[in-house]
């Protein structure tokens, strides 16, 4: 912010394109030592939702999750496992992200204090890498009386829910337990 303050022109930029956010993943993925599927680069670009720094996170974190892959390519279901270890969604949302949804759900309302207490994070942050991103995909709305979730931000969440009971009950089915 000290930085950003001493500033005096502030240029808005846009977000990457899908096929340049695929490109910046390559780049990001052979700076790794990573070699990725073509199906999994499309996916991690996918999942960074046009923000490059979200893509060397995923980068990075699907780095140490498989460590021994200097000789082999890291296909679309290893990714897929890797998100599900990460509770990454097909449209990138994280476990922050869901935790402000289902706040919001419960609530009705909130400020983005309440905000960054819930998650721990500073408002910055929260406006930054969450409230931007939501806003984006038309799940949360931001007025005078606080932040609110939109019926499509609702949808997720059902559909997040119902995606999240399925894998408990296969998980369930796997390791010989019954679901109730």
């Amino acid at each position: 912010d000290a930085l950003r303050k001493r500033m005096e022109v502030h240029v808005a930029l846009d977000y990457y394109t899908a096929a340049e956010m695929e490109a910046i993943t390559d780049r990001l993925a052979a700076d790794n030592n990573i070699r990725l599927t073509s199906q999994g680069r499309n996916l991690i670009a996918r999942i960074a939702d046009g923000i490059p720094r979200r893509a060397k996170h995923h980068i990075r974190n699907l780095r140490r999750h498989f460590s021994a892959t200097n000789d082999r390519q890291i296909e679309l279901p290893e990714i897929r496992q890797f998100m599900e270890a990460f509770q990454i969604d097909e449209r990138g949302l994280g476990m922050p992200e869901r935790k402000y949804l289902a706040f919001l759900e419960s609530e009705q309302t909130a400020s983005l204090e309440s905000m960054t207490l819930l998650l721990g994070s500073d408002s910055a942050y929260v406006r930054n890498e969450i409230e931007s991103r939501l806003q984006r995909m038309r799940f949360i709305r931001i007025g005078n009386s606080g932040r609110e979730l939109t019926n499509e931000g609702r949808e997720w969440l059902a559909k997040s829910a119902g995606n999240e009971k399925e894998r408990i009950q296969n998980d369930d089915r796997e390791s010989g337990k019954t679901a109730d």
